[in-house]
């Protein structure tokens, strides 16, 4: 019952549950006026006001806060004005508002916490950038709007070249070092829209919706030589092999994309190492014929076949 509750509110627009909330408020304070001060209903304004702090925000939790004390103040004057002295009426009408108070800071306590405790679960502990986890949740939502609305995304995947020299060299705490500015150079070299991933070790992952062929192998060639001109006055013998896929159209899963950069990363590395190797996937036509495209073909939007 509670569950079912819970999933029909949660489905809701914050506006509706807003409305609900206050709505709910103000027939109980009907009913108090109606029942007389023998019937206290105090308690029950407890659940509009976690309704609205926990599906909307604590800030409209505290207003429906002061709301119902005014409301639960009002109907204690109607009905006891002139019988008892001011001050205990409003000793008796507090006393509800210190309970609303505190279960609104005990809810946006909560909330606060679990915030924090989902953000770093997607996020690499070492470089503070999504870990695999986080990534492949943004960038699977990312793809899936992008085939909506047939938007091009891209997705970079980044190596860094003979980074185990590094660790074998000058030590684990210097190959930590490597992996936070490289993080960092990411993060201050991208778009706000974009996301920088940690995949595991030193691997890395880029990615950017709205983003066509072009704008792809530009955006890659800026994040190399941005990574390599931060590294130029370290003596870290390192370089970065860069895979880039370019998509018209959804891979059909965030797994088949990562696969896809990941391909052309070892391919950088294949043919030399400290390269970018940008290539425009090929779209299926309905009759399952695969464009086939270099790493350096670009085609306009007309040459792109509609995905069936």
């Amino acid at each position: 019952m509670f569950k079912t509750l819970t999933k029909l509110i949660s489905r809701e627009s914050p506006e509706t549950v807003n409305a609900l909330s206050m709505t709910i408020v103000f027939i109980l304070g009907g009913i108090d006026y109606l029942t007389g001060p023998e019937f206290s209903f105090s308690i029950f304004y407890l659940l509009p006001i976690v309704l609205v702090t926990w599906y909307v925000r604590p800030a409209k939790g505290y207003v429906l806060c002061a709301i119902s004390f005014a409301i639960v103040l009002a109907v204690a004057i109607t009905e006891t004005y002139g019988t008892t002295h001011p001050i205990i009426i409003l000793w008796n009408a507090s006393s509800p508002l210190f309970i609303f108070l505190f279960a609104v800071a005990l809810l946006q306590s909560i909330q606060s916490h679990l915030h924090y405790e989902q953000t770093m679960s997607r996020t690499d502990a070492l470089t503070q950038v999504l870990n695999a986890r986080g990534f492949e949740e943004i960038a699977s939502r990312t793809f899936q709007l992008a085939s909506r609305y047939h938007h091009p995304t891209a997705l970079a995947y980044i190596d860094i070249d003979d980074f185990k020299k590094v660790n074998d060299q000058q030590g684990h705490s210097e190959g930590d070092r490597v992996l936070q500015v490289v993080a960092s150079t990411l993060g201050r070299t991208v778009r706000a829209t974009d996301a920088v991933g940690r995949l595991g070790g030193d691997e890395f992952a880029v990615l950017m919706p709205e983003t066509s062929f072009k704008g792809a192998k530009t955006a890659s060639n800026k994040i190399h030589r941005e990574l390599l001109r931060t590294i130029g006055n370290s003596h870290w013998p390192i370089g970065f092999s860069i895979g880039v896929a370019a998509f018209p159209a959804f891979p059909g899963s965030i797994d088949d994309a990562l696969k896809v950069a990941d391909r052309l990363m070892y391919r950088a590395k294949q043919e030399g190492k400290n390269q970018v190797i940008c290539e425009l996937q090929p779209v299926q036509k309905p009759e399952a014929e695969i464009l086939t495209l270099g790493p350096d073909t670009f085609i306009g939007e007309e040459d792109i076949p509609s995905p069936s």
